[in-house]
């Protein structure tokens, strides 16, 4: 949003900021749900029983032909093609991608114009940025229809739990939608296009809190959608209060990862089916849990490999997730390096034979912890369940190595929890780093509003 713009829209009273976001809600229906969009929904709801063979086979034929574009009319790869002596005629399976070289997230940022397809033109494209909240953000390019195929995803997921893609819905993201200064409700807009109630992630507070609960619980909405972090903090306040549970079909968490103890929290808190989802604004892939809160990774949207410290690349096993997007056509990204690591199953969802399991999603590579000498040390999340009596957490690994467990004490919660949460966080990484437990009143997110459960500033040698 242009500057002058946006100081006219925050300075604005409540019904224009209304009449705003609704305004700027038709452009945005416009973009998820384009003239393919019933096309693209069909083709999912006829592809989600495929077995694991026609599933192999779906993708390599998406695969094929968005390669071949892309070392036809992609510079980045056409150069690269040029240099390697690969041709159009040698993409003829899946197994081509061996071909490719690993694309990693500072070759993209840096030159983000050289990976659009010319069979676009750029001015027309819609413009994404990543949040950047561990480092500078990457520029990326979508064309309407791949966009619209995209969120086709979203409308297959909420149909699997009942909610209709114009359901009312609740969001809470990281977009500065009022004043940071302002102290009294509304502390939300309404986007009466796509019956969205858009909730600021940035007042959530003690004060706030009731404000929020009484406003979702009088807009009875069919799904509430956003960041774990703030869908969790006013979970909590309804059940510190003992307030009655909002009745609602879906509660969908994205962009964090979903802690043990949030999970709780919000179950508790919201009557209706809690769903993880995992995706990136470079729609590189989608995922989303199945009923027994496993990670399933959506064929059609992307082929998914494992790439370990090594840079051994397997289907398998655990590493850092590469993805070939199979979606978004005018900025083709293959075997991007995410900057998450998972471990990935080698079995297939019963009820969706054709979708991989992961068996564990750890997060950010640079949100991993560092031994001395060099081992990192992923899934974290498990040490802090509820067992440990504690409102929220927060590993920091200093730049010597020192880790720093950061705690919100929550009722109960005493000494044996300190000493449990020690020696669980030393099983996972030995002696050779010190532990520190540090009790505080709060947690504080990133700027962007996201929550980062590990950070690490430790480089080992």
């Amino acid at each position: 949003m242009h500057k002058i713009i946006k100081n006219i829209y925050l300075s604005s009273p409540c019904l224009l900021k209304n009449i705003f976001v609704s305004a700027y809600g038709v452009k945005i229906y416009r973009e998820r749900y384009g003239p393919r969009s019933r096309f693209y929904e069909n083709f999912l709801f006829n592809t989600q029983q495929l077995d694991e063979k026609q599933t192999i086979k779906l993708q390599e034929n998406a695969f094929i032909k968005i390669a071949r574009s892309a070392i036809s009319n992609v510079p980045f790869y056409r150069d690269w093609a040029l240099i390697n002596g690969i041709k159009v005629s040698d993409i003829v399976s899946v197994d081509s991608l061996n071909l490719f070289p690993v694309l990693d997230k500072e070759t993209v940022r840096k030159n983000p114009e050289c990976f659009v397809s010319n069979e676009y033109n750029i001015r027309k494209l819609i413009v994404h940025s990543t949040s950047g909240s561990t480092g500078e953000p990457v520029k990326i390019y979508v064309d309407a229809d791949s966009r619209t195929f995209h969120y086709a995803f979203f409308t297959r997921l909420r149909k699997w739990y009942g909610v209709e893609k114009n359901a009312r819905r609740v969001t809470f993201l990281g977009r500065v939608i009022i004043k940071s200064s302002t102290s009294s409700p509304p502390f939300w807009v309404y986007d009466a296009t796509q019956r969205n109630l858009i909730m600021s992630s940035f007042h959530i507070s003690n004060d706030n809190l009731i404000h929020y609960y009484r406003k979702i619980k009088k807009f009875r909405p069919k799904e509430v959608f956003g960041y774990a972090s703030s869908i969790y903090g006013v979970a909590r306040f309804i059940n510190e209060k003992g307030l009655e549970p909002i009745e609602t079909l879906l509660v969908m968490p994205t962009a964090e990862t979903l802690m043990p103890y949030q999970r709780e929290e919000v179950k508790r808190a919201f009557k209706g089916k809690l769903i993880n989802q995992y995706g990136c604004t470079e729609m590189a892939f989608f995922g989303s849990e199945n009923n027994q809160s496993k990670m399933l990774m959506h064929p059609e949207h992307a082929i998914t490999e494992v790439i370990d410290e090594k840079g051994v690349i397997s289907k398998v096993g655990e590493g850092e997730i590469l993805a070939t997007s199979l979606v978004n056509r005018a900025m083709p990204l293959i075997r991007y390096r995410v900057g998450d690591r998972i471990i990935k199953s080698d079995s297939a969802d019963p009820g969706y034979p054709g979708f991989e399991v992961l068996e564990s999603l750890e997060g950010r590579v640079d949100d991993v912890i560092y031994t001395k000498d060099g081992r990192s040390i992923g899934r974290m999340s498990p040490i802090f369940r509820s067992d440990k009596c504690i409102a929220g957490s927060q590993v920091v690994q200093e730049k010597d190595g020192t880790v720093n467990i950061y705690v919100v004490p929550d009722f109960g919660y005493g000494g044996f929890h300190r000493d449990l949460i020690r020696s669980e966080v030393v099983e996972r990484i030995g002696h050779s780093v010190s532990v520190n437990i540090i009790e505080v009143e709060k947690i504080r997110n990133e700027p962007n509003g996201k929550f980062r459960p590990v950070k690490s500033f430790f480089k080992p040698v």
